[in-house]
């Protein structure tokens, strides 16, 4: 049912992003691939304030560009509607809505997590391509570890016979 409401969706409009960088995008593009769905790219939040909803700042996801709501004006350009999937978990989907609105967008599919989950089952959670294009877009940090601290564990009498 849920790929019916995708399909019509992407028919009905000139241009189609995914919003959103992360499994649940990775996972519906790999399905729209599989059931002959193009679309035009992905969008993530701006570059200039904290990322709520996403979480790379990438010039380019699973083989498409990634714009951010900032190039609202490029990616309107042109005759034609735009529609915008948001693959994202159903509790954030309302705010990035409404900061797509902000933005000029309009036209949204939202899709249910139960959707989106079978399709990151489907496609093995991430790929091991996509774990290689994260490994490589995101620059080496250093985690600075908590020291650990002595552990003494204490065994009566009673209980070790």
């Amino acid at each position: 049912m849920m790929e019916g409401a995708i399909k019509q969706f992407i028919a009905a409009h000139d241009k189609n992003f995914i919003f959103g960088i992360g499994n649940y995008s990775a996972a519906l593009a790999e399905r729209l691939d599989a059931i002959g769905l193009d679309f035009d790219g992905f969008l993530s939040t701006s570059k200039t304030e904290s990322d709520r909803f996403t979480q790379l700042p990438l010039e380019r996801f699973m083989d498409h560009p990634v714009f951010t709501v900032d190039d609202h004006e490029f990616i309107m350009t042109g005759r034609g509607a735009t529609g915008c999937i948001l693959a994202l978990p159903e509790k954030y989907q309302p705010s990035a809505e409404g900061l797509l609105i902000e933005h000029g967008f309009k036209n949204f599919l939202r899709l249910d997590d139960e959707y989106m989950i079978e399709n990151v089952r489907r496609s093995n959670e991430l790929t091991p391509a996509l774990v290689e294009e994260f490994r490589q877009s995101i620059p080496f940090q250093t985690v600075e570890h908590k020291p650990w601290r002595e552990v003494l564990t204490v065994v009566s009498a009673a209980s070790a016979i």
